[in-house]
């Protein structure tokens, strides 16, 4: 019959048996015995009865993706296996993922977060959605495929550069200036310098004091009165506030003739279009401060929020009292021309350092029966519920919350948020 050979870790060296011997490990040089693998050193990876068939390793580096590393050679994984990181064992790969949750991309079949601020993105600079990128007071704006973060003004330098020297800026706190606040516009809407309050179709214009020139209806209509502001209908004088005498000194208060002003030193004179101030109900100033460059999302504007008028009124009623209080932070009081041009209701320049106001006449509204007095030392803030509007009182630098949407004030738009 024919020969078998021995199966490993036995041996025969007869010829016409039929059996195999087991190898006892004993060293002999003979062909009739075994050698164990560990006496040709341990490069050895088998071995017969008289010799070791390899006697040199691989390098691990040299192994394939479906091979591991037995310390010396690369062997094959089994099938449908692959080798794991260091190569010492196989295993059987997940299915690899073809899309990934919102928050991260798919990229060598793996999913990887998203940048910060992207909630989703098709790639490490590619973002197509940012997270809290809506409303009044968004964290982050989608610029190019990328997240920005909105940041807060922090200077005046800021402000001037931002908006084109037309705004002054208001620390949120103002014993901390550089921490951050807003830059509010130095004039009202509609006045000279100020916000434009011209959109044929959108915001009604009607004169101030003309009884028959008045608001149409109550239902969130957006009315301004302007130019006609100060006299009732019929007089010659028709501006919001009149000349007048204080220890023998005259102010007029229109800025064509501003006359002799009280003021700081370091200071000019206030330059507030007193002639011809304008007003504004609520749903027009919001629409005004909403669409200053409504296409630049990079710079927020809107109406100030209660924060805002609260740092605004903690910052005035700390600044200067006279004009020989120096060194504090001027904003409206006794600030000239280089502070807000907000004006005092029924103060004297030269007793507050602020242009005056008089409320003498009123702005026509349908809703209110042609009646509802101008307010222009008020200032309209940010809505804060569906039936109740912020306004400040530029007198008494109160914050106050009143159903008067249908009221005239005056339009102070601020910038709060930007991104470079």
């Amino acid at each position: 019959t024919s020969c078998s050979s021995c199966p490993s870790g036995q041996y025969q060296p007869n010829s016409g048996q039929t059996s195999c011997i087991s190898c006892s490990g004993a060293v002999n040089d003979s062909k009739t015995a075994c050698r164990s693998c560990s006496d040709f050193g341990a490069n050895c990876i088998a071995c017969n009865y008289y010799a070791c068939t390899n006697t040199s390793c691989e390098s691990k580096d040299s192994c394939s993706s479906t091979e591991y590393y037995d310390s010396c050679h690369c062997q094959p994984c089994p099938s449908g296996q692959v080798a794991n990181a260091d190569k010492s064992d196989c295993y059987t790969p997940s299915t690899p993922p073809t899309s990934c949750k919102d928050g991260e991309y798919l990229a060598n079949n793996t999913c990887n977060n998203c940048p910060e601020g992207c909630t989703k993105c098709e790639s490490a600079t590619s973002c197509t959605e940012c997270t809290n990128s809506t409303g009044d007071d968004p964290e982050y704006l989608l610029d190019g495929g990328q997240c920005k973060k909105y940041k807060k003004p922090n200077s005046q330098e800021v402000c001037n550069t931002l908006t084109g020297n037309t705004t002054i800026y208001i620390p949120d706190d103002y014993t901390k200036p550089n921490d951050g606040g807003f830059c509010m516009k130095k004039r009202n809407a509609g006045d000279k310098g100020g916000p434009s309050v011209d959109y044929t179709g959108t915001i009604e214009l009607h004169k101030a004091g003309a009884s028959a020139d008045f608001c149409s209806s109550n239902t969130a209509v957006k009315c301004c009165w302007y130019g006609y502001s100060g006299g009732y209908e019929g007089r010659t004088e028709v501006r919001t506030s009149k000349a007048t005498t204080t220890n023998g000194v005259t102010t007029n208060y229109c800025s064509t003739a501003p006359g002799s002003i009280n003021k700081l030193s370091n200071v000019g004179k206030f330059d507030y279009e007193g002639c011809k101030r304008t007003v504004c109900n609520w749903f027009a100033a919001d629409y005004i401060c909403r669409n200053i460059n409504p296409t630049n999302k990079k710079l927020l504007w809107n109406l100030p929020s209660e924060t805002n008028l609260n740092s605004l009124k903690s910052a005035i009623n700390n600044g200067p009292t006279s004009k020989t209080d120096t060194g504090k932070f001027a904003i409206q009081k006794w600030s000239g021309a280089n502070g807000l041009q907000l004006c005092q209701l029924s103060y004297a320049a030269n007793t507050a350092g602020s242009p005056r106001c008089d409320l003498s006449e009123r702005c026509y509204n349908f809703a209110y029966d042609h009646g509802n007095v101008c307010y222009p030392s008020n200032i309209w803030g940010r809505r804060t519920s569906t039936t109740y509007s912020g306004y400040f009182n530029g007198t008494y630098f109160d914050v106050t919350f009143g159903q008067k949407l249908y009221t005239g004030f005056s339009v102070r738009c601020v910038m709060h948020k930007y991104v470079d």
